[in-house]
């Protein structure tokens, strides 16, 4: 019974998380209708300490959290709203501890309407769709700042990235052998492999220097091996080092202004608050960075504009995300897909002419965020690889 808040602590709570009066008094009512149901009591008091009180164990945790769902049927996500709110005491913990002023907490906790309205939007009810996504801002691991959110976590992608020592120009290379298509995607993105013509990344770093395919900064892999002697190029990120991994979340515009502002508020915060957890690299893998996008909107628009700020680089991807954002609907027939907007009828356009969406990673530097604005690994580092393949690289059989 210790988690099934009362009336006072709900209202005191909402202080932070900041729900429309009603909602509130949705979850107050749902909250004293089980007062006297010993199996949900129970239930609440082993979810939260699973959610709050034991080592991160997203697997196991998302698992228990769905074996529940038989026991609360259409009250889970009324339960799962009123377990966030019982973890309001936690996070105000985590920071306290990293003196982390109480503005941010709240910025951090509009997460919490975002999903709200995402499940209400769907059923018509008040309830919490994605309680395990919340768990990141409720344990203070992820924190929203100005129009992003962000993480702090390793680079776990198998790849390097090296700079030209004379202009701090990077370049970027898979350092594991990766299956890839001839366009230069990853062998099996949109469930389309190459047979004929595919073929494997190569990477090798000794004190001589660095010999490879690289990735060009447009999103997809080079068929050329390049030479990097190694008085010339110093390596600026390797896998395992700490990263801020953006998340977009979907509550405004993406203004290039605001994005920016976000990305510089968020290295000043990880630099102020966890002076413990350096990073190397600003990550985002999202649609969003679908390079393809470059072909169908105008180079003004806001999602060109962005992603020409970042070092894309291939993975194996998908069109469920870039159609669950643009039409609502991850599994839409895009034939009957709706037109209304310019987003959505470049999309289907594209797709329609036999085209797949699909999605990169990309990444900045910290030091060049000064540079923010210019594109610079699109204009620069592209033209510098494109020299280097013209000049002397090795074809790749």
């Amino acid at each position: 019974m210790e988690h099934i808040l009362d009336l006072e602590s709900l209202t005191e709570a909402n202080r932070f998380f900041m729900l429309s009066g009603k909602r509130l008094q949705d979850l107050i009512s749902l909250s004293e209708g089980m007062k006297g149901d010993e199996t949900v009591s129970l239930l609440m008091d082993e979810m939260h300490g699973l959610f709050f009180h034991t080592a991160d164990n997203a697997a196991s945790t998302a698992a228990r959290w769905r074996e529940a769902g038989s026991a609360l049927a259409e009250r889970q996500a009324g339960v799962a709203a009123l377990l966030a709110f019982s973890g309001l005491d936690h996070m105000m913990a985590v920071y306290r501890d990293r003196r982390i002023p109480d503005g941010f907490l709240r910025d951090s906790l509009r997460d919490m309407t975002i999903w709200m309205d995402d499940y209400e939007e769907r059923t018509g009810q008040t309830g919490l769709s994605n309680v395990e996504w919340l768990l990141h801002t409720l344990r203070g691991i992820l924190f929203r700042l100005g129009r992003f959110q962000f993480f702090h976590r390793p680079f776990n992608w198998k790849v390097a990235v090296v700079v030209r020592n004379e202009d701090r120009l990077p370049l970027a290379f898979f350092t594991e052998p990766v299956n890839l298509r001839s366009d230069g995607q990853v062998d099996g993105t949109n469930d389309i492999h190459d047979k004929e013509c595919g073929w494997k990344s190569r990477y090798e770093r000794t004190e001589a220097g660095i010999a490879g395919t690289p990735l060009h900064p447009g999103g997809y892999a080079v068929k050329r091996e390049v030479l990097l002697p190694g008085e010339s190029w110093t390596l600026a990120v390797k896998s395992g080092d700490g990263m801020l991994d953006i998340h977009i979340p979907k509550d405004g515009k993406m203004e290039f202004k605001d994005s920016r502002d976000s990305i510089l508020a968020a290295m000043d915060f990880f630099n102020r608050f966890f002076p413990d957890k350096p990073y190397r690299i600003i990550h985002l893998c999202t649609w969003f960075l679908d390079a393809q996008f470059q072909k169908i909107l105008y180079p003004e628009s806001n999602i060109v504009r962005f992603q020409r700020e970042f070092y894309l680089f291939p993975v194996k991807a998908t069109h469920i995300g870039c159609y669950d954002r643009v039409f609502g609907d991850g599994g839409i027939d895009i034939s009957s897909a709706p037109e209304d907007t310019t987003l959505r009828k470049a999309v289907k356009s594209f797709v329609m002419a036999g085209n797949n969406m699909r999605y990169n990673a990309g990444f900045i530097l910290p030091e060049d965020m000064a540079h923010f604005g210019e594109a610079r690994y699109q204009t620069l580092s592209a033209a510098m690889l494109d020299e280097m393949v013209s000049a002397g690289s090795r074809s790749i059989e």
